[in-house]
């Protein structure tokens, strides 16, 4: 909640001290937010609330939110607790290439993490594999392959990303940055792709 605090979420709600949206869609209190949104329904455009009743799960908040701001989902990119809330947000306008700062995409992020599952997801709505950032103008297999994230790196190449694009900056290759950050095992796949394709 912002401060160190060994207080449940029930204990502080007994205490009457406000909570914002964002709170109470991420501790699902559906009665709480409820009343929210009844009194002002402004306070339901907030993309972070909305993404953190999905995250958690709280499937409820997600429609409730949605109900009051019907295309919230198109400002938001989250891959939800469930696969079915995912694909009902995805059915409600969710962006798999909504960018944020410096043009980093969800793609990105999931790739630099290594988890594959949740890129996997994303992928199959129509994430953009080339996509690139602005900061370091490298594509999501550049993000894997800075990381080190091998098993990322065999995965986004088995779904048709290519480890170097004709417009490329050398040094934001995905093999110049594994080379960089010295992650050999990266550095030799990418390379016998490179002259295999495979």
């Amino acid at each position: 909640m912002g401060w160190p605090s060994n207080l449940t979420y029930s204990q502080v709600a007994a205490t009457g001290i406000g909570r914002s949206l964002g709170v109470l869609a991420a501790y699902g209190d559906l009665d709480k937010a409820t009343a929210v949104l009844a009194e002002n329904p402004s306070l339901g455009d907030d993309p972070d609330a909305l993404a953190a009743a999905a995250e958690n799960g709280h499937e409820a908040i997600v429609r409730l939110i949605l109900r009051y701001q019907p295309r919230l989902a198109e400002r938001v990119m989250v891959v939800a607790r469930t696969p079915e809330l995912t694909e009902f947000l995805f059915q409600s306008g969710m962006n798999p290439n909504l960018p944020g700062w410096l043009g980093v995409t969800a793609l990105h992020r999931f790739s630099r993490q290594g988890d594959v599952e949740k890129a996997a997801i994303i992928l199959d709505h129509g994430a953009d594999l080339h996509a690139r950032d602005e900061e370091f103008c490298t594509t999501p297999l550049g993000y894997a392959a800075n990381a080190g994230k091998l098993r990322m790196v065999e995965f986004l190449l088995r779904r048709g990303a290519k480890p170097a694009l004709p417009d490329d900056r050398p040094w934001a290759t995905p093999i110049a940055l594994a080379t960089y950050r010295g992650h050999a095992e990266v550095v030799r796949v990418l390379k016998a792709f490179e002259s295999t394709g495979e």
